[in-house]
């Protein structure tokens, strides 16, 4: 059975979403954050209309899980900085968390980026 968030469940995340976007957090447009969530640019502008598609709980919940690991791993108060800073190894190889999910939002990437920050903090 297919999990789906009802609209006021969808709502919620895309508060959430937007609010985490700003500047003062990661940073990122509306487009890349339409790309990362699988949700459109209309939906994220205008509010969810309808439930979200399994492709979007599945981005959703990996953007949260990414998230969740970064909070733990990261020095208190320090998780927007340590999305956006920039790290030597892989799977960044000199770029940000942030950077390297705007340049490839597909959902393989945000496994891996999930993958890595969770073995961090392992």
């Amino acid at each position: 059975m297919t999990r789906q968030l009802s609209v006021s469940e969808g709502q919620m995340v895309v508060d959430w979403l937007l609010n985490l976007s700003t500047p003062e957090h990661w940073d990122i447009n509306l487009k890349t954050l339409s790309a990362l969530s699988g949700l459109s640019m209309e939906s994220l502008q205008n509010g969810i209309k309808e439930p979200l598609n399994e492709d979007s709980i599945t981005r959703i919940g990996l953007l949260v899980s990414i998230y969740e690991g970064i909070v733990v791993i990261a020095p208190d108060g320090a998780a927007d900085m340590f999305f956006r800073a920039e790290f030597a190894f892989p799977p960044l190889l000199g770029k940000s968390i942030r950077e390297t999910l705007t340049e490839n939002s597909n959902l393989e990437n945000l496994e891996k980026i999930n993958s890595w920050i969770r073995s961090l903090g392992a």
